[in-house]
């Protein structure tokens, strides 16, 4: 096969990389901290998915970290 002669792994061959939407990302993320100053990473996460985001829970946590949200009082 064609991996095989180019020596790599069949994953590396169809990797295709995801380019990151993290500016629009946190636009959105912005908006409902406007709208919802106190929502935590769970909330937020729920809310992105309703409005139809794709994301995982991580990424969420680490923006929301950035943006200054969710902090304890």
């Amino acid at each position: 096969t064609l991996c095989r002669v180019l020596q790599c792994a069949r994953s590396s061959f169809y990797y295709a990389p995801v380019e990151k939407e993290e500016g629009a990302l946190l636009a959105a993320m912005e908006q409902i901290l406007l709208r919802w100053p106190f929502y935590g990473y769970r909330r937020m996460l729920a809310q992105l998915r309703r409005e139809g985001w794709e994301v995982g829970e991580r990424i969420v946590r680490r923006l929301l970290k950035f943006l200054g949200g969710s902090r304890r009082i």
